[in-house]
């Protein structure tokens, strides 16, 4: 069968978080779904994409991303997802038989509004530049815009391969920190170009927003180089090219 659509899955998380207490813990919020929609069946549920990550599960974390960008979940504490009022709010207007897209939007709270954080097309270059940089101040070789093939075996290269990482730290002969700088891409894509070259990687960074940090993290988390990555804010970045205590700072985080 064809698996729910996002938008049928939306209302069954709201409730499966309201019913464990309005809090759950992500792992948990897996199982609690799948019984909801006992059509999916066993060949549903090993479909993958990205390399052996769950379909199924791929699903439910964007569904989590449009009830976080419609303010209806609270993620702000790793690996809890948290119905806020205004997802309850949804969960009584569905009851009501009242459809989402006729309820009347909910006034902005007044006060300053919260800046949305963004990398830029022009900030994406400007920060794999200043990592550029700071690889050449701690003492590595680096690469700019290096295909996987660079950072791979010759005799494990592939043949037709043109993906490529923004930059590359050579830490030792065949060890590497590869780092990509996540825009608007793919996080599957991203997950793709770090299964090519784990093997060879002490550390693996990515430059993110922290919006997108959980939906990274959640992504990783069956993969065996979770352990190796480390997530950086943009302004990490740019506080290493100010000072000698920022770049200590970024080497710290990348490293710890």
């Amino acid at each position: 069968m064809t698996l729910p659509t996002q938008r049928e899955v939306e209302t069954p998380l709201l409730e499966e978080i309201e019913k464990a207490g309005g809090r759950i813990r992500a792992r948990d919020v897996y199982p609690r779904l799948t019984t909801r929609f006992p059509e999916i069946t066993q060949a549903d549920l090993q479909r993958t994409v990205a390399q052996g990550h769950s379909q199924w599960h791929n699903r439910i974390q964007w569904v989590r991303q449009a009830l976080l960008d419609k303010g209806q979940l609270d993620g702000s504490v790793r690996g809890i997802w948290a119905i806020t009022e205004a997802g309850r709010k949804r969960l009584e207007a569905h009851r009501q038989g009242i459809p989402e897209q006729t309820r009347v939007p909910q006034q902005p709270k007044r006060g300053r509004p919260r800046k949305k954080m963004h990398i830029s097309a022009a900030d994406h270059d400007q920060l794999a530049r200043a990592l550029e940089k700071a690889g050449k101040a701690f003492g590595f070789d680096t690469l700019w815009k290096p295909k996987v093939n660079a950072l791979r075996p010759d005799r494990q290269a592939f043949k037709s391969k043109r993906k490529t990482l923004d930059v590359a730290w050579q830490i030792a002969n065949l060890t590497w920190v590869p780092i990509e700088v996540q825009v608007k891409g793919s996080v599957a894509d991203l997950i793709y170009r770090f299964q090519q070259v784990h093997q060879w990687s002490v550390r693996l960074v990515v430059v993110t927003v922290p919006e997108h940090r959980e939906e990274i993290k959640e992504a990783i988390r069956d993969y065996p180089f979770r352990d190796k990555m480390a997530l950086l804010d943009p302004e990490q970045v740019l506080k290493a090219t100010r000072s000698l205590d920022g770049l200590l700072a970024l080497k710290e985080a990348i490293f710890q």
